[in-house]
């Protein structure tokens, strides 16, 4: 029986994270392969010393996860035809010591295609486990190659951390997962950098309780779980719970600008933010057969609108960026949406939509201009048509900016300029917390539904 590891990983040197991670899976993996994602460090070139089989990308891509793995799960088949198993660790993650020294006999008499594991979730400390973490639970980690595993396209983090295509039912193992994600302080400030880029509120009164420890609760880890080559420390207290406020939440977001996150781009971020916004539009009803998204830049709002459309076209005035999104598309197999090079206020096609999407694009048309672009969406839009629009709210940090010309004071404002061609309807102030610290301020815009008049 044959047993492939299966890792992601970026900087994973930084926390010893690849070291610790690819020894354990050496004590039960006959081959390990490895994605490295765009790490600047020599990541890479540790787990090739250490006979791994590494993968690696250019540039970080985390936000392509399912579609990296998909690509990892390709490369692992092309180069050995008897893996009997894979087994999937991220690279801050070990299998217990009952795990290592048994799961080869375990799986050799299985009657299932996949086998879950329980993740226990290390909080600040090397022993102590957190049991009200909100992303604790159960994990198909070992997964029976059975030819038809395959990871569905999707965008985003951790839309799909494990393959379809396991037919053969799932039992869950007597073996744990150790994660040390979070087993330090400067650990758990890292990941809530990496969260609040991804736009998602952790103020105390936002949605995300992850990092609110008001009912954290915490057992020890047994020494007997961890494996012999793990130097546990002597803590027999466990981890004083962080009472973290706004403040705090201030003095780590601009204290750690440094950290890898952050280089995504603003694009990437507000992209991201996107994917429930798209999700809505659809199920409002407002995306048919066609749809135009202007200002596509580099296509990563394409990669998340391009599930609910039909046929979808993107419009942009850089090349450059263009050239990016086709990569984009093509790498997630979106290789039927189209896009279009040119200067919105010029743009005229015969090819008519049933929706037009602008986010952050309005408030960069010059009034003199702003009419004429007005007949352009118009002209482009099918009879019944909508043109949805997103722009700055004047209490959004970018509201004034060097590349914002036209402002949008008030929902007065909005139907001054838009209420002659359409029927302004749903003016929504939507407001989240900042992105990141690169872009600070408010993340705070006005959204609204323009319907055609006949």
């Amino acid at each position: 029986m044959k047993i492939c590891g299966f890792v992601q990983t970026y900087n994973g040197l930084e926390y010893n994270d690849i070291q610790r991670c690819v020894t354990n899976l050496r004590k039960f993996c006959d081959y390990i392969v490895v994605y490295d994602d765009g790490s600047d460090d020599e990541t890479g070139e540790y787990c090739r010393q250490n006979d791994c089989d590494v993968l690696s990308s250019e540039d970080n891509d985390f936000l392509n996860e399912t579609q990296n793995k998909q690509k990892l799960l390709t490369f692992a088949l092309n180069l050995y035809d008897d893996i009997d198993w894979f087994f999937w660790l991220d690279d801050d993650e070990i299998l217990d010591k009952n795990g290592c020294d048994n799961i080869r006999d375990f799986l050799s008499v299985s009657e299932f295609d996949s086998h879950s594991f329980k993740e226990l979730n290390l909080w600040r400390s090397s022993c102590w486990e957190r049991l009200d973490y909100p992303g604790r639970g159960e994990f198909a980690r070992a997964w029976r190659n059975n030819g038809y595993l395959h990871f569905p396209k999707s965008y985003g983090l951790h839309k799909c951390v494990v393959p379809e295509g396991r037919h053969g039912g799932n039992q869950l193992t007597p073996f744990n997962v150790i994660h040390y994600g979070y087993s330090s302080q400067e650990r758990i400030e890292q990941r809530w950098v990496e969260r609040n880029a991804l736009g998602v509120p952790l103020t105390l009164s936002g949605r995300n309780n992850q990092f609110n420890e008001t009912k954290a609760r915490f057992e020890k880890i047994s020494d007997d779980l961890f494996p012999e080559e793990i130097n546990l420390e002597s803590e027999p207290n466990p981890p004083v719970p962080t009472v973290w406020s706004d403040r705090v939440y201030e003095d780590i977001r601009y204290g750690m600008k440094e950290n890898y996150i952050i280089k995504m781009t603003l694009t990437q971020r507000r992209s991201h933010l996107n994917t429930v916004v798209f999700k809505e539009i659809y199920d409002a009803g407002y995306i048919k057969e066609d749809t135009l998204y202007v200002g596509c830049n580099q296509g990563s709002s394409l990669v998340m609108l391009a599930p609910y459309c039909k046929n979808l076209t993107g419009l942009d005035i850089n090349h450059a960026s263009l050239t990016v999104a086709r990569k984009h598309l093509d790498d997630t197999d979106n290789h039927h949406v189209k896009l279009i090079c040119k200067n919105l206020t010029h743009y005229e096609e015969e090819q008519k939509y049933d929706c037009i999407i602008a986010f952050q694009v309005m408030e960069h048309i010059y009034e003199k201009d702003m009419d004429k672009v007005l007949d352009r969406i118009y002209n482009s839009l099918k009879p019944n048509g909508v043109f949805i629009v997103e722009v700055p709210h004047p209490t959004s940090g970018y509201y004034i900016d060097k590349y914002h010309v036209f402002h949008f004071d008030n929902k007065q404002k909005i139907h001054d300029v838009f209420g002659n061609k359409f029927k302004v309807t749903n003016i929504v102030h939507e407001t989240r917390s900042n992105p990141g610290p690169d872009f600070p301020g408010v993340h705070s815009d006005w959204r609204f539904v323009c319907h055609k008049l006949s």
